[in-house]
């Protein structure tokens, strides 16, 4: 899955981007700037990568949620 806020008819040609065996690259379009103000410039918003891992359970993939809990969203009560 890749955000991008303007993407351009030459994006893919661009990135360099080939076909994977695992399933399609999806761009979406984010509906505000809020969710791409990460921790540091040109990354997305912890909770939004928080909400991807969580969104395709796997054991790697909830240890990585927490951490990014832990360290970025300590708002939130733990996933555990």
């Amino acid at each position: 899955m890749l955000w991008i806020s303007e993407p351009t008819t030459d994006l893919l040609r661009r990135l360099r981007v080939l076909p994977a065996k695992d399933g399609p690259l999806t761009i979406l379009r984010p509906k505000g700037m809020l969710m791409l103000e990460g921790a540091k410039p040109h990354t997305a918003h912890p909770l939004l990568v928080y909400a991807e891992l969580l969104s395709r359970p796997s054991e790697r993939g909830a240890e990585a949620a927490e951490e990014i809990r832990a360290k970025y969203l300590k708002y939130l009560e733990s996933a555990k």
